[in-house]
């Protein structure tokens, strides 16, 4: 259970960045134009224990704690080999110089979670 909390507060301090003030939405044609949240893991083809940790407490942090937003399409997972000559540009996309996980808004706001890493050991 303290592992499962520790994930999903990770989470969340990846998405305190994402709020940026705006109104609430007023109509049903504004909310349909909300823009799909992305949650992107990137890795490569070596993948040490601590990468994997990473992957799966992201994995469930996201699953448990926005299962209603992953079913209405408000938000997707995705786990990229930036590895793969087709997922190369991400580098350049999101300014990755190692493994991260980094939240996306929409087409052009990206907030890459630079703290993956810190305490994972502990967990």
């Amino acid at each position: 259970m303290h592992m499962y909390l520790k994930a999903i507060a990770i989470v969340f301090l990846m998405l305190i960045p994402a709020g940026n003030n705006q109104p609430v939405f007023a109509n049903s044609e504004e909310v349909a134009n909300v823009p799909k949240t992305v949650v992107y893991y990137f890795h490569g083809n070596s993948r040490c224990r601590t990468c994997l940790t990473i992957e799966k407490y992201t994995r469930q942090a996201v699953n448990n704690g926005f299962a209603d937003e992953l079913e209405k399409g408000e938000m997707e997972l995705r786990a990229v080999n930036v590895d793969l000559k087709e997922n190369r540009h991400f580098i350049q996309d999101y300014q990755l110089f190692s493994r991260s996980v980094v939240l996306s808004v929409g087409r052009t706001e990206r907030k890459p979670h630079g703290n993956a890493w810190t305490g994972c050991g502990n967990w």
